[in-house]
């Protein structure tokens, strides 16, 4: 696999390990963005995965990101 080019894959592999790792937040369209961008920059599955929990934990996102979409 090239892993200089994001592909269907990857993003997959990121989003649905972020699933399963915090099952109480839902995928929110706007989620894919974050983690295809922190992929494109780090060309790494796991380091991407990384970042994005912490950028979630970090800046409280978790209200951003549910089906209710209370912070929009």
């Amino acid at each position: 696999m090239d892993k200089e080019k994001l592909t269907h894959k990857n993003l997959t592999n990121i989003l649905n390990t972020y699933a399963i790792v915090n099952p109480n937040l839902d995928y929110c369209q706007g989620m894919n963005f974050i983690a295809g961008y922190l992929f494109l920059i780090f060309k790494n599955e796991g380091l991407a995965f990384a970042i994005m929990r912490e950028v979630i934990r970090k800046h409280e996102m978790s209200t951003l990101f549910n089906t209710e979409l209370p912070m929009l």
